[in-house]
């Protein structure tokens, strides 16, 4: 728990680094699913006894 940080601390932005060909070969994952339809907006429907 060391000795990793520091070498990343050291490395500086070159930690960070993918070589090309294993960043072709690497999935593509994403957060959000962009296959699916997307979610309709919510409606809000007022409380009853508010005022609008």
């Amino acid at each position: 728990m060391v000795l990793v940080p520091a070498a990343m601390a050291l490395m500086g932005h070159a930690s960070w680094w993918l070589p090309r060909w294993l960043d072709h070969r690497l999935p593509r994952i994403g957060v959000e699913d962009t296959d699916r339809e997307p979610r309709p907006e919510p409606v809000l429907v007022p409380e009853p006894g508010s005022r609008r």
